[in-house]
């Protein structure tokens, strides 16, 4: 996780650091701002996350920062040993004395979801609770997520 404080200039990381990260057994890299080396770093196929790309680099600033630390990307803190997790939609990160009960919530939704989806081959219909929309407080569900 990098937290680059709001730079969206330089990209911190490119294909050497990606490299180095994918031979040092690191899992994928997670920025709160720009990476360079897009295609050579999906040719690596190493994950990594940014909020954008830039083709202007860090490395003639000599800049360094520190690790171990929490972070503030994307909006969330996040602190060391915190479960991430990434795919093509985005990045979330789970403390992890809550990552069994985020594990359950995601199977259920999974299981749900697979229902519908049989419920649409098979009839063409999208059930859907229009109550349960106006009834739930989302602004809420969405601030205790981001906890």
């Amino acid at each position: 996780m990098v937290d680059r404080c709001g730079d969206d200039v330089y990209a911190c990381t490119g294909e050497i650091v990606a490299t180095v990260a994918k031979r040092r057994g690191l899992a994928g890299i997670v920025i709160d701002g720009m990476a360079t080396d897009s295609i050579a770093i999906e040719r690596l196929e190493f994950p990594v996350f940014c909020s954008g790309l830039s083709p202007v680099t860090t490395s003639l600033l000599g800049i360094s920062g520190e690790y171990g630390v929490p972070v503030q990307c994307g909006g969330a803190v996040v602190n060391p040993g915190d479960i991430v997790f990434g795919d093509a939609d985005g990045v979330i990160v789970i403390p992890p004395d809550r990552c069994e009960e985020f594990l359950k919530k995601a199977e259920e939704a999974n299981a749900r979801e697979a229902i519908t989806k049989k419920v649409i081959e098979e009839t063409g219909f999208v059930p859907a609770n229009v109550d349960r929309l106006f009834e739930t407080d989302v602004l809420s569900l969405i601030a205790e997520l981001k906890k």
